[in-house]
């Protein structure tokens, strides 16, 4: 009965492709192309995309160099962004939806728009604590602009990062057994100062002030002993840094990958360092 269940739901999933082609409405795509979509070519598009980003950012030094980084920005990044963030749901044939989506647009709407100066952005924060333990979180950003030419900008942001909970649980030869958790929250005022690459593609330093506090946590486990929790708190006030890359999608939406370091000076140790890789999406309005 299990292996029947499973060959008709391969069945199904093989047969999508005809009911989209058999069951297309006049006015729009499919249920089956819908479903395709969502649950297959836009997670294939998104990673095309990443790795696309990726790559543009490898290469962009030569890019540079050569003069092609804006063709070499819109074949990596810009075409399957696009294709992932700003195609409506089952289409797949851009003439007959092209009421809904179209690529020229995407391409030159820097041409043909007023800038927007502010943003709301978020994403998720991949963060290592003192070169030991890592942990994830996520982050809130209100950002605006202070200038914006053709060449350069300077962005003034307010932001709420929670770079998340870092747990080490190691087992010792007596028995004994140590549980230790960190977890690091930061609300920062601070400022990015970049340069534009075409119409499409910023790089940026960041710089600020982060108000943070941090959470530990450490409990000891001894064979037919009751556990034993301690915690302690810390907080303080230091500067961050970071760089990042941005790449508009569209006139309302962009896509970013940042890199955060920040010492806390109140942490006695060698290394009380704390960095964070975030990827983030932003809403300009």
């Amino acid at each position: 009965m299990q292996q029947l269940i499973t060959y008709s739901l391969l069945a199904l999933v093989l047969c999508f492709p005809v009911l989209s082609s058999a069951e297309e409405l006049e006015d729009g795509p499919s249920l089956g192309a819908i479903f395709g979509d969502v649950f297959f070519a836009r997670p294939a598009l998104f990673a095309i995309t990443a790795v696309g980003t990726a790559l543009y950012v490898v290469t962009l030094p030569v890019t540079l160099l050569t003069g092609n980084a804006g063709d070499a920005g819109d074949a990596l990044v810009m075409t399957p962004a696009a294709a992932t963030f700003t195609r409506c749901l089952g289409c797949t044939n851009k003439d007959k939806y092209g009421d809904t989506f179209n690529y020229s647009e995407v391409s030159s709407y820097s041409e043909k728009n007023t800038p927007k100066r502010f943003y709301v952005k978020g994403g998720y924060q991949s963060s290592t604590y003192f070169s030991e333990e890592s942990g994830s979180g996520f982050n809130v950003t209100l950002g605006g602009k202070l200038l914006d030419s053709n060449l350069a900008f300077v962005d003034l942001e307010l932001s709420y990062l929670g770079f998340g909970e870092a747990s080490d649980d190691s087992t010792f030869d007596d028995g004994s057994r140590q549980k230790n958790s960190l977890n690091l929250t930061s609300l920062g005022l601070g400022t990015n100062l970049g340069i534009n690459l075409g119409s499409h593609v910023q790089l940026y330093a960041k710089a600020g002030i982060s108000k943070w506090d941090i959470e530990a946590e450490s409990t000891d486990y001894e064979p037919n002993e009751s556990p034993e929790t301690s915690k302690d708190s810390e907080s303080g006030q230091d500067a961050y840094l970071g760089a990042g890359i941005a790449v508009n999608v569209t006139k309302n939406i962009s896509i970013s990958a940042e890199y955060i370091a920040l010492s806390l000076s109140k942490v006695k140790i060698d290394d009380n360092k704390v960095t964070s890789i975030g990827a983030n999406l932003a809403l300009r309005f």
